[in-house]
């Protein structure tokens, strides 16, 4: 059993670079930010057919056994939504423009 020490967190600042709001065509909602170390990353979340049709092959490993919980978690009522991330080395990967480029196209 893993246990949990609130004395590990650490607060961190991100930048966010760009904001792309759910609504029912993409059925996701997606935060591009900085990391204080320099790092991009990409959030997106959604509904799980929508986010497991834009996973890459390292996603995709994870793939089959997170439908059986999704499954489970149905099954006993729950909604559920997705949850992915993507790293990036650096912010024009993202953005152009002040928008967002390919944004979630393909999440490895």
């Amino acid at each position: 059993k893993e246990t949990f020490d609130e004395r590990a967190l650490v607060e961190q600042e991100y930048t966010v670079l760009a904001v792309l709001e759910f609504n029912s065509f993409r059925k996701r909602q997606s935060v591009v930010v900085k990391l204080p170390n320099g790092q991009i990353r990409l959030y997106c979340k959604g509904a799980d057919n929508v986010i497991f049709e834009r996973l890459g092959q390292e996603g995709s490993q994870h793939a089959a056994r997170t439908k059986i919980h999704l499954e489970e978690f149905g099954n006993d009522g729950l909604r559920t939504l997705c949850k992915v991330q993507k790293h990036e080395e650096k912010a024009s990967s993202y953005v152009a423009n002040g928008a967002v480029a390919n944004e979630c196209d393909t999440i490895r």
